[in-house]
């Protein structure tokens, strides 16, 4: 193999395998490692780049323009600008156009708002390949002055919430987008103002509970000091540190679930992992908040359980020397009752140990905190562990996990939910959302069969946590609903006939062909996120690309399933948004021709209420009529085209004893579902539900996305695969980390894949992934100790094979 570029330093410091294909002349190594940890909770704060930053749940909580939304476009009345703005080439705009600027220039976004109150504030970009990934953003409330910065090389085109804040209706709120750089581009498109509902107002309010510093039901160790910092609650914050404490306490009012946040205030030594406690009626739970970000606003804790006669407690610590940390206000908000997924008079909880339970294997108390109950259990060793419960009543059920934190826990921890259906094998990662609810799914089961959840604990040096399980009603309008054939719900074209497949859903199915479509449509009672299932019966001459196209909020998605496998059960189409106004429909198309057969059964409609109800998408509004001059058209800078391969300056990987992957041979002759994706939540859906022999596509198109996780796992026999829709037409570009492969068996490749800054693949846990035929431009920064490619630790087996590398700056790094 003739390498070029240079290959820089391959570090081994735990047991894994790495396999260049036909590296002349190459090595392996391996080395031992402890596994020791030390138990320990580490949840990081959320970003203000993402849509989620502001963690309430809420039906009403859609970014979308409505008779109470306000929007400011650019150019719109109320906007003003300092240095050169030009309209800007990109598309994906609200309204006419989007503007860029940079060399210190400034835009301004300013109104009236109608009411005084909370708004949730959200602003719009577009993508071009040189745009900021820290642009500053200012918004000017009641309460002072919030900075922010938010990286528009990601979530273009799509509102993003900048935070909740209060306005007054004799005040204008103000956004202002500042331009420092000068080979950056910064996007001045459109804000939006929604009036945060009442139940979500995380606000001073007759139901909401603020301590501030100094308050009563504080106290302190060690010293702390007034801050000079602004935008503080009340009237001052402090700082603290070399081990100081800090600590809010209250009666509240009444038992129940409450949000908690707090509040601190900038400054640059502030620390970047705030120690931060929660005492609650199921124990305590330890948080790490980054108090250099996200200052002057409530940031989420969690929801916890208090008791009226138990007092809330919030403790910051402030261990560092160096490091400030600010103490300023907590506030605890009632969860709303249409919010409480969690233990109440109509949810039952089998705890480890409870009646019910049972193992195989060996299972030991876990040193962890934040369990639910007395304690939970951890396994390894190929152990298993059982919940086992009669509920009161036959229905839809929410069931729920809950684990704890330790360094060790598995992240493809896999679980098996048993219900009247059959059964649902899932895969949690138990690194995260510890010490709370996490929703496993939607089943039904009657009241003669008793409900099942199974762990099991497959893995030899990974922990798998066994802590409690609970089920909870599913509300009336809330319950899946099916549309069966032949109800009044549907309809068709061409011919279809009563199959003789068995195990129909209802009374029977239709089979068709030559072109006929089949269409259920579902008028939606709740807007949200559900989840879409399908129903056929197999037949010998089924297809094996059933064409799925559902009609949702945000559009419309092609799917493609195996009818020849898995009939007779309810198979996921996808995850998608709806609304009131306009009813949900999944047409199925029969494309092909005698002897090919469609089977139109049933299909299902689950609403998810704990799932991001946002669609980023427009709704209908007429933006006011601009005021200024439209600046004359620029074009931004031209984006880096990719090169294709060359003799010179480029690395290539081959694999001598493995050919090419046939990627057309691969897609015709999949054994399970084919997915086809053009957006990365749509990508990273899918992911998260392949089965062994799936294949996902990318739709013909340049992408700007990131952080595509591929954490489900194929076999030997049947790999998932992962590849363009046509060779050649997918391009990734401008990503910090473009793959995180965390399952087995996957092959990823067959794209142009342009400028990554930091990793094109992060490999960590997977194993007997092939990462093969991708033309790679650009990639790495050997500089910032970074490279294109990184196999962490318990990952085996990975290829890297049939890559073209050209003008590669990173390195291969092995941890």
């Amino acid at each position: 193999m003739h390498i070029i570029c240079q290959l820089r330093t391959i570090l081994i410091l735990s047991c894994c395998t790495l396999i260049f294909w036909g590296c002349g002349g190459g090595g392996g190594g391996g080395g031992g490692g402890s596994n020791s940890a030390t138990e320990g909770l580490v949840i990081t704060s959320k970003s203000v780049n993402s849509s989620t930053s502001f963690n309430i749940i809420g039906a009403n909580d859609l970014p979308t323009v409505g008779n109470d939304s306000i929007v400011v476009d650019n150019n719109d009345a109320g906007t003003s600008f300092t240095g050169e703005w030009k309209v800007s080439a990109a598309t994906g705009y609200y309204g006419s156009d989007s503007l860029y600027g940079r060399n210190g220039a400034s835009y301004k976004w300013k109104t009236s708002l109608p009411t005084s109150g909370y708004y949730y504030v959200y602003m719009r970009w577009t993508y071009f390949s040189n745009r900021s990934d820290a642009a500053p953003v200012t918004v000017v409330h009641d309460d002072g002055r919030s900075s922010l910065s938010v990286n528009q090389l990601k979530d273009s085109e799509s509102w993003n919430l900048l935070g909740a804040y209060r306005f007054s209706v004799n005040q204008e709120a103000e956004i202002i987008l500042d331009a420092p750089g000068t080979s950056a581009s910064y996007n001045a498109d459109a804000v939006k103002f929604v009036p945060v509902p009442v139940n979500e107002l995380p606000t001073v309010s007759n139901d909401s509970i603020v301590v501030d510093n100094n308050d009563t039901g504080t106290s302190f160790t060690g010293e702390w000091k007034v801050s000079a910092a602004t935008g503080y609650y009340g009237s001052d914050s402090l700082y603290g540190r070399n081990g100081a404490s800090y600590k809010w306490k209250t009666s509240l009012p009444t038992s129940g679930y409450y949000y908690v946040y707090m509040r601190w205030t900038y400054f640059s030594s502030r620390s970047d992992a705030a120690p931060v406690t929660v005492v609650h009626d199921d124990g305590r739970s330890s948080l790490s908040v980054n108090q250099l970000k996200d200052s002057e606003s409530w940031n989420f804790l969690g929801a916890y359980r208090f008791s009226i006669n138990q007092e809330a407690e919030v403790i910051l610590d402030a261990p560092g020397t160096v490091s400030s940390y600010s103490a300023d206000a907590i506030i605890f908000i009632p969860v709303p009752v249409n919010e409480l997924h969690t233990v109440n008079n109509d949810s039952i909880v089998v705890d480890n140990d409870d009646a019910g339970t049972s193992f195989t294997g060996e299972w030991k108390v876990s040193a962890a905190t934040g369990y639910y109950g007395s304690d939970s259990l951890y396994g390894r060793n190929g152990a298993s562990y059982k919940w086992k419960t009669s509920l009161p009543a036959s229905g839809y059920y929410y069931v729920y996990m809950r684990w704890t934190y330790f360094s060790n826990r598995s992240d493809t921890a896999p679980v098996t939910v048993v219900h009247d259906d059959g059964r649902s094998s899932l895969s949690v990662n138990q690194l995260k959302n510890s010490e709370s609810w996490n929703l496993l799914g939607t089943y039904h089961f009657s009241v003669n069969q008793e409900a099942e959840v199974i762990l099991d604990a497959p893995g030899t040096i990974a922990s798998y946590n066994a802590d409690a399980i609970k089920f909870v009603p599913v509300p009336v309008n809330e319950l899946p609903t099916v549309v069966d054939n032949g109800s009044l719900n549907t309809s068709s074209t061409g011919q279809w006939k009563t199959s003789s497949g068995v195990n129909y859903y209802g009374t029977d199915s239709v089979w068709g062909r030559n072109g006929a479509t089949y269409t259920w449509s579902k008028e939606i009672m709740v807007d949200g996120v559900y989840a879409v299932y399908t129903w056929w019966t197999e037949y010998s001459n089924r297809t094996n690309k059933a064409e799925y196209t559902v009609t949702h909020t945000q559009g419309s998605d092609t799917v493609f399933a195996n009818q020849l496998k898995e009939g007779g059960k309810w198979n996921l189409v996808g995850r998608y948004h709806f609304n009131t106004s306009q009813a949900a429909s999944v047409m199925l198309m029969a494309r092909d021709d005698d002897p090919v057969t469609y089977s139109a059964d049933a299909i299902k409609f689950v609403y998810l209420p704990d799932v991001d109800n946002a669609t980023g998408n427009e709704m209908s509004a007429t933006p006011p009529q601009a005021v200024t001059p439209k600046p004359t058209v620029t074009p931004d800078p031209s984006p880096v085209v990719a090169k294709p391969p060359s003799s010179a300056n480029q690395m290539i990987s081959r694999n001598e004893n493995d050919d090419p992957v046939n990627w057309q041979n691969r897609i015709e002759n999949a054994s399970g579902n084919i997915y086809l994706v053009s957006s990365a939540s749509e990508f990273n859906a899918y992911a998260d539900i392949a089965q062994p022999g799936d294949v996902i596509l990318v739709n013909d198109g340049v992408y700007s996305w990131g952080n595509l996780v591929v954490s489900s796992s194929g076999t030997k026999e049947k790999p998932i695969i992962y590849t363009a829709l046509n060779p050649g037409k997918v391009t990734f570009k401008n990503a910090s980390i473009l793959f995180k492969v965390t399952g087995n068996w996957n092959i990823i490749g067959g794209f142009t894949i342009n400028d990554i800054t930091k990793y094109l693949f992060r490999v960590s846990g997977g194993t007997d992934n092939r990462l093969t035929d991708n033309i790679i431009n650009r990639p790495g920064n050997h500089d910032g100790g970074q490279g294109y490619l990184e196999i962490l630790n318990q990952s085996h087996r990975t290829r890297f094979d049939h890559n073209t590398v050209i003008d590669g700056k990173g390195f291969m790094r092995v941890v």
